[in-house]
């Protein structure tokens, strides 16, 4: 009868517990949920596309910055207009390799804070402690990548809209014979 006793308590107190851990499992699902979301949005990137686009960006602002002699105000106005967003663009490219590796970390830190939580190695102060700790990285993170996305694809249009009268123009540029100041 002891053992009856005992076998009843057991369970009624690992059934609470098991309740308790459905309850953070699915806190943890939700976010990881989330970063699954924002991998997503960065794996449509056509980061092929960002990338090229950025080096030629770069490469004609140098050509200008060696042709600012026989550069006219109106062209050099259209080209001003053109690459205004570019650093929204460089922002992009710059940070793209970061944002895949926090998500990974933050990835890989819901599922051992899961792990030790199926395995009872923390109290309820602990977990939610370790949770929101986490939850304010992944959405601080989420924010960040969703805003550089949104930026980068503004620049993106605007500059892809101009690509062909930059083009024009620095080929007239490039043709015209320098000015000499007398």
């Amino acid at each position: 009868m002891k053992n009856v006793v005992a076998l009843i308590l057991t369970l009624a107190f690992f059934a609470s517990c098991k309740k308790q851990y459905t309850e953070q499992n699915k806190q943890i699902e939700e976010v990881r949920v989330q970063l699954q979301q924002n991998s997503q949005l960065l794996l449509k990137v056509d980061t092929a596309t960002v990338f090229e686009l950025s080096r030629k960006v770069k490469s004609d602002l140098k050509l200008l910055h060696q042709l600012v002699d026989t550069l006219e105000l109106k062209s050099a106005k259209i080209i001003s207009d053109a690459y205004a967003e570019r650093s929204q663009l460089f922002y992009f490219k710059k940070h793209y390799a970061q944002f895949i590796i926090e998500l990974k970390y933050s990835t890989q830190q819901m599922k051992q804070l899961q792990q030790d939580l199926n395995n009872g190695l923390l109290t309820t102060e602990k977990f939610n402690q370790y949770y929101q700790q986490e939850k304010e990285i992944i959405v601080n993170l989420n924010k960040k990548i969703q805003q550089s996305i949104e930026e980068m694809n503004v620049a993106l249009e605007v500059i892809l809209k101009n690509t062909a009268t930059v083009d024009s123009l620095l080929l007239q540029i490039q043709a015209s014979p320098k000015r000499t100041v007398d």
